[in-house]
């Protein structure tokens, strides 16, 4: 369980490079992600459009861990990819 956790829901498709874009400038790492590593938070995207197999779903992971990699204590943050198949479920099943 995480102190806090924020989702991020977006309409379009989300590949590994447009996640690494999405959670970074070109100074760094978002900083409300930043905080989430440092307060040991967490951060998933939602994304209904897309519906990934389990290795499309481990590049997005791994996009999201590169994206931290250079915060201390990058290890505190839990990330998560949510696709279309995988909100239903938590939606209908919990």
């Amino acid at each position: 369980e995480r102190p806090d956790t924020i989702f991020q829901a977006k309409k379009h498709s989300m590949s590994a490079s447009a996640i690494k874009n999405e959670m970074e400038t070109e100074q760094g790492l978002l900083p409300i992600i930043s905080e989430q590593v440092s307060k040991g938070g967490g951060y998933v995207i939602v994304c209904l459009s897309d519906d990934c197999s389990p290795i499309s779903k481990m590049k997005r992971l791994q996009a999201m861990q590169e994206a931290v990699k250079d915060e201390p204590n990058n290890g505190n943050i839990h990330l998560d990819f949510f696709d279309g198949y995988a909100s239903i479920r938590q939606l209908c099943c919990g």
